[in-house]
């Protein structure tokens, strides 16, 4: 999933500890946050820095209020949160620049 060659296992600490930091605003019994699920969450956070996409720390507890299970297949599973993740962007990329600062996100 994570398909940059030049990815270190100092990256994947990295990745990691953001992982941990994000789930610090998440209900951490939550079944998303079940190490069988640990692959495509990291793969998540390797594709936002890859890709330097902003937002994750503000789209990441809104999409554990919104699912409660994953996909057993980590592919199929990172698939749909990196899809989730892109419409959140692009969503608040359509918001007019001078009204993104009202936005409660």
């Amino acid at each position: 999933m994570i398909s940059n060659l030049h990815v270190t296992d100092d990256d994947i600490k990295d990745y990691e500890e953001d992982l941990e930091v994000l789930s610090l605003e998440v209900d951490n019994s939550s079944k998303l946050l079940e190490r069988s699920n640990h692959i495509s969450l990291i793969a998540l956070i390797a594709y936002t820095y890859q890709n330097d996409i902003i937002g994750l720390e503000k789209w990441f507890p809104g999409f554990f209020e919104r699912n409660r299970v994953f996909k057993i297949n980590q592919i199929e599973n990172y698939l749909y949160m990196k899809q989730d993740l892109e419409e959140y962007v692009r969503g608040k990329m359509l918001v007019p620049t001078e009204s993104r600062s009202k936005l409660p996100f």
